[in-house]
């Protein structure tokens, strides 16, 4: 999308420029038809499509102007489509005398067809008609233009948001009127609701949403419903009917969309019966898989919805059948998979604090495992009923436990051998803690009583008494001057260490067993409760502070990090939640437990937290990044232009409008190197075939980078215009440029210097490629063709001409086809010999930006405006798979050297790692799920009537 659309007279070019010029300045991209070409169909459209993609039309007013046919014709498009129309005034005339001209023209058969039988002269009326009820820009020879650009630039900032959503659905709109109404382009999910609060918020905006903005939204909405109807039946006929019933049911609705073809099609002898049959269950396991993911994404816009959960649903249904639905819920949910690690047996948990081990307390024992492998170090063996609490001395040196055996013991962490038994409680222990500096601890047990302990003699010191119910838990303060305790009897003491005298109580019967935190400086409380909801307390007054809610049922543990700036909640509604604590938002959820969340904690570097269910399962989670898996988000503060995978699989290079490249670990998703020099975005970004070297293209050079130290090696400058490509020769001796100055060039990769050019194409050469044997030179432009290039000559060899706008274009792995990728919406494959067009792949709802080969060639793979890259067959042109993820443009694409990944750079700053094939996607989703296979309930809920395993690993079980 463009902000501004241009329309002038030839006459005033020089103020158009001035005005483009000092609108690309300020950062806004304009559309401006600079060539005058003879009027043709083509043309048109293409002046049309600009119009239709910009947010506001800019009109400069001039005798001439309101004289030109082509302009009256471009401000009566933008009158249709409802655009914001500025006029500016720059040369003033009597209207009558334009319209006088304006009648006086013949139109030609192209300019006939452009008026599709409308009156010029009365369009020209209509047009001034509209024009005459808008405030106009005055930007004369007499006034200043400075002032008269500011009045522009407001009027064309103002909404701007609305203007870019009217621009963003016409478009759409436009394609789906344009593809006769398929139901395929139409909006989906939230995307409509967004669209109706912005259709409805539209009727009392300027511009105007136009009918086909209200058809499209409201036709997406009625789809949309029908879907979701027939998606409720089969949940409906899933969970209630035999599945004999329910089969059939799924048989009726298929056969109801194309019985009457089909019967056609075997009357007319086209098929066979078998064929038919076979399309039936084709169509069949499609709504299957359909089902699945609609199931899989109410699950992952549920409050609590677990995610492991969605991403069994999502692996059921590509297993079932591919479909994009599928694939991308499946991706949704695996984003938000945070689990590290599980481990059982667990009925409490803490970190050591130097954050190198876990301690939980599970039956009849307390275990440390390793943090980082799970691998279990020591067992403390001897209590003889559960463990319920578990605390670490703060050097590490001791572990205290708390039992249903109704004791606590003192235990060597090192050795693992008990020193202590605390036995005063003679009931079950239910809470210990140690005091700051070590040298003491508390209990809290069933007996109402919470005890303080000297470590070091074993002797008890002091009893805080009181509470008329069990105290479930008791802490010290920061400073160790108090303890908290939480009890039975619905109140929160606290008590002074020294006296053991009662100094406040809070009263709070409605929290009923709040779990309780001490903020590091000891100047609030944290509580949990059976409400659901967390709260902040002041330590001194008692008064609430804030309020975290979010959590459906009781919340029975919580925590703040080690740093006081968030808080952790663990609930009865099977999930952990992380919230801020300054503004009490929610920062991210996490769910896979299918019971109770009895206890959570932070690692002492707060990178990640623990927690452990009612079921005794323990996991570890992720805090830090929040990145998604195969995400590289960390250092770019812009847009990615492009991205490369190492030949080795083990790098990922990636260029950005910031004016860096980075380098990163495909492995561990590490950043290892920054790439700095450049002046302007990056456009491009490759690899030599050692991986030893980068190049990088950006502002008006290419740059030579060694991957080992980051330092440049060699800047290749002559182009007079920004490079937007380049590329390694197969032999890595030269280096080919591509660059806005409408040449291509060939230079010397161990001198810098330039050995030849490409010239011929009229606009900017964006891409250029040699062939694999080096014998060639492709390069792709804005003038709308792609052309062959004897690299030895520079000489033309041949055009592919077909594209109605940018194209990009590659070599086959075997150089005997060319790949374009164009902002018509289209990728093609040309025959290099004839220069013929061999196939399209279209389905991509926008501009394509990325096109490249399979190492093979097998497949080709795309990427675009919708946010989508697509990979097809090659022979057949059909999409196999389709990856969605990114929120913004995806301008680059590529496959990895052995053709098993894909990666991809967007306008969102993010750079994904993907499996190519979606079977490879499964086995890396299953990987990552850390609970076990559906229970019989779940599978009666999702109306799953089979037994097979949906994971390999589930079939042991």
């Amino acid at each position: 999308m463009n902000d501004v659309f241009i329309s002038y007279s030839r006459k005033d070019a020089a103020f158009a420029k001035r005005l483009f010029d000092k609108l690309e300045s300020t950062g806004r991209e304009s559309w401006i038809d600079w060539e005058g070409i003879p009027l043709s169909a083509d043309w048109w459209a293409e002046i049309c499509k600009g119009i239709d993609e910009a947010a506001t039309f800019v009109l400069i007013l001039s005798p001439d102007s309101l004289a030109s046919a082509v302009c009256t014709l471009e401000v009566a498009h933008a009158i249709t489509a409802n655009k914001r129309i500025i006029p500016v005034v720059y040369r003033e005339s009597p209207i009558e005398e334009a319209f006088g001209k304006i009648a006086a023209v013949k139109p030609d058969p192209v300019l006939a067809a452009m008026l599709n039988e409308r009156d010029l002269l009365q369009l020209a009326r209509d047009n001034w008609t509209k024009l005459g009820q808008i405030n106009w820009v005055f930007s004369r020879e007499t006034d200043d233009f400075e002032t008269a650009f500011a009045k522009l630039l407001t009027t064309i900032e103002t909404d701007f948001a609305h203007l870019a959503r009217h621009t963003r659905y016409y478009t759409q709109a436009r394609q789906w009127d344009e593809a006769g109404r398929t139901n395929d382009l139409l909006l989906i999910g939230d995307e409509i609701a967004s669209a109706e609060t912005w259709l409805l918020d539209g009727k009392v905006k300027d511009p105007l949403p136009t009918s086909l903005h209200e058809a499209y939204i409201t036709q997406s909405r009625t789809v949309d419903n029908a879907r979701q109807r027939v998606f409720r039946n089969l949940r409906r006929a899933r969970a209630g009917l035999s599945a004999f019933v329910t089969i059939a049911l799924v048989a009726a609705i298929i056969a109801s969309l194309f019985a009457t073809d089909a019967v056609q099609r075997v009357n007319e002898g086209q098929v066979t019966l078998t064929a038919i049959a076979q399309e039936v269950t084709d169509q069949q396991n499609l709504v299957e898989s359909l089902r699945l993911a609609v199931l899989a994404n109410d699950l992952l816009n549920e409050n609590g919805g677990n995610v492991e959960t969605a991403a069994l649903l999502g692996i059921r249904a590509l297993n079932t059948v591919y479909s994009p639905q599928a694939d991308s819920v499946l991706l949704q949910a695996l984003d938000r998979v945070y689990t590290e690690q599980v481990f059982t047996g667990a009925q409490s948990v803490v970190f050591s604090p130097n954050g190198r081990f876990i301690l939980a307390g599970g039956p009849n024992m307390a275990q440390l495992s390793d943090a980082v492998t799970g691998e279990k170090v020591r067992e403390f063996v001897g209590h003889t009923e559960w463990v319920r609490s578990v605390a670490f001395s703060p050097d590490g040196a001791y572990v205290l436990t708390g039992s249903d055996d109704d004791t606590a013991r003192l235990w060597d962490t090192h050795t693992g051998v008990e020193l202590g038994r605390f036995s005063a409680h003679m009931t079950d222990v239910y809470s210990v803690a140690f005091s700051s500096d070590g040298d003491y601890f508390l209990t809290g047990g069933a007996d109402h009583i919470a005890r303080l302990w000297d470590r070091v003699t074993g002797k008890e010191i002091r009893q805080f008494a009181g509470h008329t119910a069990g105290v479930y838990q008791a802490i010290f303060s920061p400073d160790g001057a108090t303890v908290m305790t939480g009890s039975y009897d619905d109140s929160i003491r606290l008590w002074e260490v020294g006296t053991g005298r009662e100094v406040r109580r809070f009263d709070v019967n409605q929290f009923s067993k709040p779990h309780l935190a001490f903020n590091p400086d000891g100047s609030s409380i944290l509580t949990g409760s059976k409400d659901g909801i967390a709260r902040l307390i002041d330590a001194k007054t008692g008064d609430e502070i804030r309020e975290f809610i979010g959590h459906t049922s009781w919340i029975n543990s919580a925590a703040f990090s080690p740093d006081g700036s968030t808080v952790l909640t663990g609930g009865s509604d099977s999930t952990v939640r992380l919230w801020d604590t300054a503004t009490g938002d929610e920062l991210r959820e996490f769910t896979g437990s299918t019971a109770w969340i009895t206890s959570v904690g932070f690692s002492p570097d707060g990178n990640v937290i623990a927690s452990v269910d009612s079921d005794g399962v323990g996991r570890l989670w992720q805090v830090t990044s929040g990145s998604p898996l195969r995400q590289f988000t960390n250092g770019h503060s812009d847009w990615i232009r492009s991205v490369a995978l190492s030949h080795n699989r083990t790098l990922i290079l990636n260029g950005s409008d910031d004016d860096t490249a980075y380098l990163w670990d495909a492995t561990t998703g590490q950043q290892i190197l920054e790439f700095v020099g450049h002046t302007n975005d990056i456009y491009h970004v490759a690899f030599s075939l050692d991986d030893r070297l980068v190049l990088t293209a950006g502002d008006q050079t290419a740059r030579l980078w060694d991957t080992t130290t980051g330092h440049e090696i060699r800047e290749f400058v002559g182009h007079t215009d920004w490079v937007g490509s380049a590329v390694f020769s197969p032999d890595g001796t030269h280096i080919l440029t591509a660059s806005n100055d409408n040449t291509a060039r060939l230079w010397d990769s161990a001198t810098g210097e330039e050995i030849r050019r490409f010239t011929g194409h009229t606009e900017s050469v964006v891409s250029a490629e040699f062939s694999p044997d080096g014998n060639y030179v492709l390069t792709g432009s804005v003038d709308n063709t792609a052309r062959l290039w004897d690299s030895a000559t520079g000489e033309e060899i041949q055009q592919f001409r077909g594209h109605t706008t940018l194209v990009r274009a590659v070599f086959s792995p075997n150089g005997v086809y060319v790949l374009t990728g164009s902002e018509d919406g289209t990728a093609r494959l040309w025959d290099i010999a004839t220069g013929r067009e061999i196939r399209r792949f279209v389905g991509h709802i926008g501009r394509v930006y990325s096109v490249s080969f399979s190492p093979n060639g097998a497949y080709v793979l795309t990427g675009g405006e919708d946010g989508t890259a697509r990979l097809w067959d090659t022979a057949t042109g059909q999409e196999i798979r389709r990856y969605a993820g990114h929120t913004g443009y995806v301008w680059s694409a590529e496959f990895s050297q052995d053709g098993r990944y894909v990666v991809t750079g967007s306008q969102d700053g993010t750079v994904r790692l993907w499996d190519t094939d979606y079977r490879d996607f499964i086995s890396y989703a299953c990987e990552h799920i850390y609970r076990n296979d559906f229970t019989d309930d779940e599978r009666t809920q999702y109306g799953i009537t089979d037994d097979t395993p949906t994971c390999p690993q589930f079939a042991a079980q």
